[in-house]
């Protein structure tokens, strides 16, 4: 796995674009629930009482997701593997398996993976504290302080997309105090991940 991390590192510091370029903003509800903290209160909805402060309506910011790159390979190491959930949406699952007891909590790729299933579930205080653990160095952009002793030519795009997914979420987010985060459909790639990481259909030799 720190194989995978270290690889994972040098794509980031060369190639990982800004991801407030990413965003699209749109009063349409769409795709998935992650509205958890930023939620009308719940008996809302009525005309306010006699001299109450009217509640200004929310913002939908819709987000896409991540790439959809087909079936991933079921032998493929975890910082791959569990790509396949990030490609179904399988947020609960996902949380599950990147939360496993006993675990190195310096992992990038639990951080990683367990943040995108946290911003895909509304949990934001959760999901921005693994973003911020990716590269505690600089909270703000976790490209900026990679060592270059971790630097190696090979490109990690399963990894890559999802980091990209979840600076997304979380940069749309904090945009604004009154922001609804709607999940749309799913981002143009920014790469292509080798045939071994994939799923290959049957005959293919």
């Amino acid at each position: 796995m720190h194989d995978i991390a270290r690889s994972f590192w040098h794509q980031l510091k060369q190639r990982v674009p800004a991801a407030g370029a990413a965003l699209a903003l749109s009063v349409t509800l769409v795709g998935c629930d992650v509205t958890a903290d930023r939620s009308t209160p719940s008996g809302g909805g009525g005309a306010p009482a006699a001299g109450a402060e009217p509640v200004a309506p929310k913002k939908t910011v819709k987000v896409a997701w991540a790439p959809d790159f087909g079936p991933i390979n079921k032998a493929a190491p975890p910082g791959h593997r569990w790509y396949d959930m990030v490609r179904t949406r399988e947020c609960t699952k996902l949380l599950n398996e990147a939360t496993p007891a006993g675990a190195d909590q310096d992992d990038v790729t639990l951080h990683l993976y367990r943040g995108l299933a946290e911003a895909c579930r509304g949990e934001w205080t959760k999901a921005k504290s693994d973003l911020r653990q990716i590269n505690p160095a600089n909270a703000d952009d976790p490209r900026a302080a990679i060592p270059n002793d971790e630097l190696t030519d090979a490109t990690d795009c399963l990894m890559l997309s999802t980091l990209e997914t979840l600076q997304r979420l979380v940069e749309a987010h904090e945009s604004g105090p009154d922001v609804v985060v709607q999940i749309g459909g799913t981002a143009a790639p920014t790469c292509q991940p080798p045939p071994g990481e994939l799923e290959q259909p049957e005959g293919t030799p």
